[in-house]
């Protein structure tokens, strides 16, 4: 059954009964939408923790077979996300669903309604205008194809890749791994600054302590013996480079000649992350094992965006060559 140029108008509730019945994405739970000038969402995404956000989204409209939307302001756990990096958290996020039609641009979202669609069996849309007035969400539709035959077959649920999948079983191995973890003066003074914290932010104790516990676990590890002494010389040199008030490299130098601090410490954690067992990682990181997953995907990912990539080339030539 096919029906041409169709005028819908959603209000919020209609909206999120759409949602509820006919968009499954693996991982993300609406729980509360509301339709007034913008779309104000809320809801829990669960991509190795399951963090709550807040978001506002503003329609942009229709590009070929793309709903365009925009974040003009977002939240995660009730604390404000500034707009530059709004762009890496979508990506971060929305990372293995550009094969189910969904995919960052800037910082904005393209929702290929096409591919998404495609998980209901029985229903084909052409979108030719999308926008929202007051506290109803205008839809122009050229055309519906309803197939009844297939109406009773079930909706599928969006899944990721299957690489990001096995991503994810080697994260769910890591926060299921039960260590001693490594008492001294660090986890005296970590007690003393969390037991300090504010009732109301006592729940992103770990967040808050993220960066003190990564200084804490690399000068740990620079203490233990089961890391390999050539990761420490990696690390030690690094620490060195950055602390250190002039240039040590001239600027001439290919590669690695203009290199900032920033690329310097993640070519140093990458190393970490890559060389040092998981187990010896765990049992010096003094906050929740969820969060060296975090600071996992945090290197991978900003790695690509400063010169940690060069220096880790390089580090991986000449370690061919001189063994």
């Amino acid at each position: 059954m096919q029906i041409s140029n169709v005028d819908i108008k959603l209000n919020s509730d209609d909206l999120m009964s759409f949602i509820n019945d006919f968009v499954k994405i693996k991982g993300l739970e609406i729980k509360s939408l509301k339709i007034n000038n913008s779309i104000e969402v809320e809801g829990v995404f669960k991509k190795v923790l399951a963090l709550g956000f807040k978001a506002t989204l503003d329609i942009l409209g229709v590009e070929g077979d793309n709903l365009v939307i925009e974040f003009s302001k977002a939240k995660l756990m009730s604390v404000g996300i500034l707009k530059p990096f709004r762009k890496i958290g979508l990506k971060i996020a929305l990372k293995g669903f550009k094969n189910q039609g969904i995919l960052v641009k800037e910082d904005k979202i393209l929702v290929g309604y096409k591919k998404i669609l495609g998980n209901i069996p029985f229903l084909n849309l052409d979108f030719k205008e999308l926008k929202i007035q007051g506290e109803v969400l205008n839809i122009g539709l050229e055309k519906i194809d309803v197939e009844l035959s297939k109406i009773k077959e079930p909706v599928l649920e969006i899944e990721v890749r299957d690489d990001i999948e096995e991503e994810e079983k080697t994260d769910d191995y890591i926060m299921s791994i039960d260590v001693q973890k490594v008492e001294d003066m660090y986890t005296s003074s970590r007690e003393y600054v969390v037991n300090h914290i504010p009732d109301k932010a006592k729940d992103y104790k770990d967040y808050i302590m993220f960066l003190p516990d990564i200084v804490a676990l690399i000068f740990r590890l620079l203490k233990d013996n089961r890391v390999p002494m050539k990761t420490k010389a990696v690390v030690g040199a690094s620490l060195g480079y950055v602390v250190c008030p002039f240039d040590i490299l001239p600027d001439k130098i290919p590669f690695v000649g203009a290199l900032d601090d920033l690329s310097v410490i993640f070519f140093a954690l990458n190393r970490i992350i890559n060389d040092v067992d998981i187990n010896v990682i765990l049992e010096n990181w003094q906050g929740e094992n969820e969060f060296v997953v975090i600071l996992r995907k945090t290197v991978e990912f900003f790695s690509g965006f400063t010169g940690a990539n060069n220096l880790d080339n390089i580090y991986e030539v000449i370690d061919v060559i001189t063994n």
